[in-house]
């Protein structure tokens, strides 16, 4: 009896350690030798004691995947996600924003400068500040790139070409977009004697008069009205015909010495006609408002003012000789303005008199005098000085004498 209990025991030690083996090694579909099948009995022999062990059972029984093909179990991971690949994953690139196309604006001035200074930048025969100055680029001039370096570019603008100091530049869309900013609109004339006015009509005041290929600048803030145009003209808005001008925005370019020359002289004449222009208007102005008197004692002045009383009534008088001759006007105007007659009438000075209010009082009185009638010539229509050697009637250094009948 006591034999059979060992042996029972041993038994049940014997099926213990072959569980712990088998739940060590993590074999779970491993097949025992001795307790191979579904109800296998381990027993010691004589059938007295058995236990039975189902070996699925203890080692967790339905981990095996059993397949009808007999190939091995995939390697799903038990939490559902597929194993790592055996080849690399290349990465995704994050999406990049890809670069606008540029207009074909933008791609010219990808190779352009535009000069970005205050008044003027210096163009150079060499890169440096020591070279040769041979033009000058203002404020907003372009320029092609021919050969750009770390301080200096060389360009060519109009017709200078040399070397701008990279300081003073802008490149590119920024040089694109200054020159945006500061081009200008102008009207080029395209006929002679076209009227600029102070207002959008022909009734307004004419301020000057352009010839044709004249170019002045649109005042861009004010737009068209009815067929004209606003301009700028000695920084003031004036206006003129839209049907004479052609209008193009404009980017300047730069200029040679040579050019700076011609360019200044040509302001300067221009400068010149139109100060000559006012001065002209503001004269004829002064003479269509004098009277008769303020015209003759002007002439008188101008022609006796240093002379004594009797030189200058005696002028007076010869004026008024000529205005009651066949031979003459038949105004006190008409005569002293006279083609070719009186220097002083034709040269402005008479205005000029008038405008300052030079007149004396002396030559006054000898202009009232001869209106009233007084003449100390004898009926003289004509004077010169009397270092001429005419003969005639001489008061002061004045002879005075008549041509004909």
């Amino acid at each position: 009896m006591k034999s059979n209990l060992r042996i029972t025991a041993a038994t049940r030690f014997v099926s213990l350690f072959m569980v712990v083996m088998i739940l060590i090694s993590g074999c779970g579909n491993a097949n025992v030798e001795g307790t191979a099948g579904n109800d296998s009995e381990m027993s010691s022999g004589d059938g007295d004691v058995s236990v039975d062990k189902d070996t699925s059972d203890i080692v967790g029984g339905g981990t095996e995947d059993e397949t009808e093909s007999g190939t091995e179990p995939d390697d799903t991971e038990l939490d559902g996600t597929e194993p790592d690949s055996e080849e690399p994953v290349t990465p995704q690139e994050p999406d990049v924003p890809q670069e606008p196309e540029l207009t074909e604006e933008e791609k010219a001035w990808q190779n352009r400068i535009l000069a970005n200074v205050k008044n003027n930048l210096n163009v150079r025969k060499e890169p440096s500040t020591s070279g040769k100055i041979v033009g000058k680029l203002e404020r907003g001039d372009y320029g092609e790139i021919l050969e750009k370096g770390e301080e200096w570019t060389k360009i060519k603008s109009g017709n200078v070409v040399g070397y701008v100091s990279n300081e003073y530049c802008l490149y590119g869309n920024e040089a694109l977009k200054l020159a945006k900013e500061l081009a200008k609109t102008y009207a080029t004339v395209t006929t002679n004697g076209l009227r600029v006015r102070k207002g959008p009509s022909t009734d307004t005041k004419i301020v000057t008069k352009l010839s044709k290929g004249d170019r002045i600048e649109v005042n861009e803030d004010i737009e068209p009205v009815d067929g004209w145009i606003a301009v700028i003209y000695e920084e003031n808005t004036c206006y003129l015909s839209a049907d004479y001008v052609s209008v193009a925005v404009e980017v300047s370019v730069g200029m040679t010495n040579e050019e700076i020359a011609e360019q200044k002289r040509i302001e300067e004449e221009k400068k010149k006609e139109e100060a000559a222009r006012k001065q002209k208007e503001k004269e004829q102005k002064a003479v269509d408002n004098a009277t008769d008197l303020e015209l003759l004692a002007a002439l008188i002045y101008c022609e006796a003012g240093a002379e004594p009383y009797e030189a200058q009534l005696a002028v007076g008088a010869c004026v008024i000789n000529r205005m009651k001759h066949r031979h003459y006007p038949d105004t006190i105007r008409e005569v002293i303005f006279q083609k070719n007659q009186f220097t002083p009438a034709m040269s402005g000075k008479v205005a000029r008199i008038l405008i300052a209010g030079k007149t004396t009082a002396s030559c006054k009185k000898a202009a009232a005098a001869a209106l009233a009638g007084e003449d100390n010539t004898g009926g003289c229509r004509s004077f010169r000085l009397a270092s001429t050697g005419r003969k005639g009637i001489v008061y002061g250094k004045i002879v005075f004498f008549s041509n004909t009948p």
